[in-house]
């Protein structure tokens, strides 16, 4: 499925752009582990040491250069392109929920979903325990991933950062799944079972670390989303698999394989794609 979007040309060479959006994607987790004063207090320290290695006329350019370029690649044309916008998609987008057997129903909302919140709060990049948690975790999610079909699988946000009431940050992922029996087979069969098992064998010694999940379990036409000149996210980055039987397969390389166009009148409104008006 193609969009405008993908013509957006881009000032940065292809290996760049692909370094510089892991980085990004990684701040999240970063700034999820320092409250707002402690990342002030860095900055001030870097800045202070550049004060003390540069000349005073220099000491100002490096956060300069830093907010003029910040303010020119925000623009819709800044620097020679904006390539954020590379993977947009430009206009009105809605997804939906594939069927079994991997084909695009007729209305958006025709099919249930499951979407099952999950998070925790390791009080700092540093704390005991947190390498080991954050192994299961990423393992967890590959396994879902590679056996997709098998339980149900259909998506997971990036690592979400939401601020507590001490101030402190924990990290959320919001994930999408076929249906509650899918889940629960994978809670008890796959390498999620294994991962409980060695947090209900350890957790003893990390009582800093908090985890948490919901789960909602939504019927058709209960549901329906829209996107308006955004990268896919959430139920967007649902990734279609074709096919019957054996041999499954995804059908699109890049993530947003089940979004549509919802700027006609086939999707116009919540109603149509929650599958209950025409």
């Amino acid at each position: 499925m193609s969009s405008q979007s993908e013509k957006v040309p881009s000032s940065f060479p292809a290996r760049a752009q692909a370094k510089w959006v892991f980085i990004r994607s990684r701040l999240p987790v970063i700034q999820a582990n320092f409250e707002l004063p402690t990342l002030l207090a860095i900055g001030m320290c870097l800045q202070g040491l550049i004060f003390v290695l540069l000349p005073s006329y220099l000491s100002v350019a490096p956060a300069a250069l830093l907010l003029i370029y910040k303010l020119s690649y925000t623009r819709p044309k800044g620097v020679e392109a904006n390539w954020n916008l590379k993977h947009a998609r430009l206009g009105k987008w809605s997804a939906t929920v594939p069927n079994h057997n991997g084909t695009m129903p007729e209305k958006a909302g025709s099919n249930g979903v499951v979407c099952f919140v999950v998070g925790n709060h390791p009080l700092g990049l540093f704390a005991p325990g947190l390498k080991e948690t954050a192994t299961w975790f990423m393992d967890m999610w590959k396994d879902a991933a590679e056996n997709r079909e098998r339980w149900g699988y259909l998506s997971h946000t990036a690592p979400l950062v939401s601020q507590g009431p001490n101030r402190g940050n924990f990290l959320v992922v919001l994930s999408y799944w076929k249906s509650l029996d899918h889940l629960r087979d994978f809670a008890a069969h796959s390498v999620h079972a294994e991962g409980r098992k060695w947090w209900e064998r350890t957790r003893q010694q990390w009582p800093h670390i908090g985890i948490f999940h919901e789960t909602y379990v939504v019927p058709p036409g209960h549901w329906e989303t829209i996107y308006e000149n955004m990268w896919p996210f959430g139920m967007g980055q649902i990734r279609r698999v074709e096919g019957n039987g054996e041999g499954w397969k995804l059908s699109l390389g890049e993530v947003g394989g089940v979004l549509g166009r919802a700027d006609g009148n086939e999707w116009r409104s919540m109603d149509v794609r929650m599958g209950r008006g025409d």
